[in-house]
């Protein structure tokens, strides 16, 4: 892994701790919010920039001897925001800044010694030395003391609602992205394991986490890792073995069997009877009968040990390339063929990662079969399309073509009896023969089996089918994937 963290330095914690950790700093930032409100409300005030709620009750008071003893009763007397009336003694207006609305229910309201005005406002009643009554009206609430302020801000609750608010969700997104992006550090040692395992890259050295639960799982996975290195090198072992053995006893056959064919080459060459001839001539079928399956087999072997490297080749290039080794094979053998192109390819920015040799082989294959077991008179036809271009992830019949990719559908189809029921079954099987209408002796069946490894290999797909149309027999595809990326993991 590119990353590296030393175990030794590092302290462990639980989730469970870490979220105790959050709820706690989430609490105190909480508590830190209203505070720093609180304060700023506090600190308006100091600087005389707002008024107090209890303000007006305060200015009244101070101000009540002033109001009850002076020759009239001035603006300056009043609290700000606050309104007053000044009324005889029979309740005639004398003069104030009521409205005519608001006179009658101040009168009314003094007369019940109703102190409560409604909508928030408050009565304070006092008696003049000239027995007038002074009704002043005003509000228990906070306010700015520019008039200005208090007709374009909102009210100073607002404010300190406003500010807790603001701070609160701000400390609130704060801790929620740190705490996401600590758990997200310490989660993604996790997932480059997991992609590491599914790279089959099991040359890595697992990293440490601050959380005793991850690192429960990281050592799973390296249980996991060390367990799947050991499964793999074993079947590694045992492919190996296998192959030796495989070579082993091609070569231990080929000696006894040159051996078997000289001697009945000479005996060909002597005076004997019709009889002998015969034993001697199916003695030399059989002989190059069992050649025949040697030479498949270490082709086979030879094919599993040599790795071609990939090259990138465009749509058409790769229709064009297929196409010419189709028509070279069926003008070997004098017989017609159908060529059907694709007319346009419309991702041209796509190519297709293809191992050249093993998809002429395939291809080879796939058309010699579909020469041999054709009519004669109607030859073969071959053709390619588009098969998907996708946007998301989609199944198509047994394939899966992921977002982004694309595939090309090469199809050989001949004019013979077509596949039957097991043929369609194990076609691709190692060293199925198939049934007497589409085989004879001189076949190993493993055409199509190396054909389909060749193809799944580099993220193909070979289907067997019959023709829909009833003159028509086998039909043959292969599937070639291809995208922007040139992956191979598109079926």
């Amino acid at each position: 892994m590119d990353r590296k963290r030393e175990t030794s330095n590092r302290k462990e914690t639980s989730i469970a701790r870490l979220f105790l950790h959050f709820t706690v700093l989430f609490c105190i930032g909480a508590a830190a919010a209203a505070g720093m409100s609180f304060l700023l409300i506090v600190l308006m005030e100091n600087v005389g920039a707002i008024y107090p709620a209890n303000y007006a009750e305060t200015f009244l008071s101070e101000r009540q001897e002033e109001i009850r003893t002076a020759e009239r009763v001035e603006e300056t007397m009043i609290p700000p925001g606050s309104d007053y009336g000044v009324y005889e003694t029979d309740g005639t207006w004398a003069y104030g800044s009521f409205d005519e609305q608001e006179r009658d229910k101040a009168w009314e309201a003094s007369g019940r010694s109703d102190t409560f005005a409604g909508e928030g406002y408050f009565y304070r009643f006092i008696l003049r030395e000239d027995q007038k009554r002074c009704i002043v009206r005003y509000r228990l609430e906070m306010c700015y003391r520019s008039e200005v302020m208090n007709r374009i801000l909102p009210r100073p609750e607002w404010v300190l609602i406003g500010t807790f608010l603001l701070l609160f969700f701000g400390q609130t997104a704060w801790l929620v992205r740190y705490f996401s992006g600590k758990l997200k550090r310490e989660l993604s040692g996790l997932k480059e394991i997991t992609d590491k395992i599914a790279e089959n890259d099991l040359e890595f050295t697992a990293v440490s986490s601050e959380l005793t639960e991850v690192n429960e799982v990281v050592a799973s996975l390296t249980h996991l890792k060390e367990a799947l290195r050991e499964s793999l090198e074993r079947q590694w072992d045992m492919e190996r073995e296998k192959t030796l053995r495989l070579r082993a006893l091609s070569h231990d056959i080929k000696t006894p069997l040159t051996i078997i064919r000289g001697n009945a080459e000479l005996m060909a060459e002597e005076e004997i009877s019709g009889e002998q001839k015969k034993w001697n001539q199916t003695i030399l079928e059989n002989t190059g009968q069992i050649e025949s399956y040697l030479t498949a087999m270490r082709n086979v072997l030879k094919e599993e040990n040599d790795a071609e490297e990939l090259i990138s080749v465009s749509a058409d290039s790769l229709q064009q390339m297929l196409f010419a080794q189709a028509s070279q094979m069926a003008e070997a053998k004098h017989l017609p063929i159908e060529v059907v192109r694709m007319e346009s390819f419309p991702q041209t920015d796509v190519k297709f990662r293809i191992r050249k040799v093993q998809i002429l082989r395939a291809w080879e294959n796939l058309v010699g079969n579909a020469l041999e077991y054709t009519d004669p008179t109607r030859g073969i036809r071959v053709e390619a399309a588009v098969q998907d271009v996708m946007v998301q992830e989609t199944a198509v019949g047994e394939m899966t073509v992921k977002s982004g990719a694309c595939s090309l559908r090469f199809c050989v189809t001949d004019y013979g009896n077509g596949f039957s029921q097991k043929d369609l079954r194990c076609g691709t099987q190692e060293f199925y023969r198939g049934d007497d209408s589409r085989h004879d002796r001189s076949h190993q069946g493993l055409g199509l089996t190396i054909a389909k490894r060749f193809i799944e290999a580099q993220g193909g797909k070979l289907e067997l089918k019959n023709s829909e149309c009833p003159q028509e027999g086998g039909q043959v595809s292969l599937y070639i994937a291809g995208n922007k990326e040139g992956k191979l993991d598109l079926f």
